[in-house]
């Protein structure tokens, strides 16, 4: 399930410095996972296709079925871009997924960034203004270990894992 936000507060969120992704990471999810099958499809279109050429030169003779074979398996036949076309659409969905985790990690990032806020402004507010260096320090502390959060999954995620 998504994590959503009505557009109101999306709108507030980023009047206040804080980007929500706009990504649905479902969708992400889902388009992963269409591509990723569009490999199999693939895969069965290329062995019908082998099928066929072994049929034809196996039913026929001739320098005709010989340029024929020689055409169709040949570097720029259309059975290697086909074969080409699986692989691209598998590494489509291989990015499509990688997407996805990389903005369900943002969105984590923002709610921990809000959470950290209220934090420091009920600490704000029990100290009656006393603790203003105290919050000051608190948030850039705070903004240190989000920087170091953001990094470490970026990290994770580059490394597929």
């Amino acid at each position: 399930m998504a994590l959503e936000l009505p557009g109101w507060l999306r709108e507030a969120l980023n009047f206040l410095g804080y980007e929500w992704p706009a990504s649905n990471e479902d969708t992400l999810n889902a388009w992963a996972t269409a591509y990723s099958g569009v490999q199999g499809t693939v895969s069965g279109a290329h062995g019908q296709f082998n099928n066929g050429l072994q049929h034809i030169a196996s039913n026929n003779s001739g320098p005709g079925v010989e340029a024929f074979q020689s055409y169709m398996t040949g570097g720029d036949a259309a059975l290697h871009s086909l074969e080409k076309f699986g692989h691209g659409a598998d590494v489509v969905g291989q990015v499509c997924q990688v997407c996805a985790q990389l903005v369900l990690g943002l969105k984590g990032v923002v709610i921990a960034q809000l959470a950290i806020l209220a934090a420091a402004i009920a600490a704000a507010v029990a100290s009656a203004g006393i603790g203003t260096a105290a919050a000051f320090a608190a948030r850039e502390a705070a903004k240190r270990i989000i920087d170091g959060v953001i990094g470490e999954i970026v990290g994770i995620v580059l490394m597929g894992g």
